[in-house]
């Protein structure tokens, strides 16, 4: 991701904006959301009024309205139910977007067990893995079990 090379990006669960920060580095148009008004107000802050972001409070479980947007960053829902649920809307909806996850190698493993069967399945073609590796020991005190996220896309 280089400097402008994105056209539009959404983002789902922007939380307080660090993500969202370091993606407008990279895109031209970001639509940044979360389903907490106090994180979206805190990441305003954080992104210093960026005229490129446009932050939303939205639920992610019911609004999906953007036209085809080329980078997805999903970091919204936690349970496996929901991520297998978001995944399927992205296939679906946004079935050429480049998508950008974190957690796969985090302890609760939630993402790791899907993804794995995406990639077995020959569905989705890993762009890059991204982030700390396996051992690494975050904030939180927390231990990776394999590396912390991916980029990939679905194939067609």
């Amino acid at each position: 991701l280089s400097k402008k090379s994105i056209k539009t990006a959404v983002e789902f669960g922007c939380c307080q904006g660090d993500t969202t920060k370091v993606l407008s580095l990279s895109c031209n148009k970001i639509y940044a959301s979360d389903i907490s008004e106090e994180n979206v107000n805190i990441a305003k802050r954080k992104c210093g009024g960026d005229p490129n972001i446009i932050f939303e409070v939205k639920d992610i479980n019911t609004e999906w309205p953007y036209d085809n947007p080329d980078l997805i960053y999903l970091d919204a829902l936690h349970d496996t139910g929901g991520i297998q649920n978001g995944l399927d809307r992205v296939r679906n909806q946004y079935p050429n977007s480049i998508i950008v996850m974190d957690d796969y190698g985090h302890i609760m493993n939630t993402v790791k067990p899907i993804i794995d069967h995406l990639i077995k399945n020959d569905l989705i073609e890993v762009l890059k893995w991204i982030g700390e590796d396996k051992g690494y020991k975050a904030a939180n005190d927390k231990t990776f079990i394999d590396k912390e996220g991916l980029i990939f896309k679905f194939k067609n």
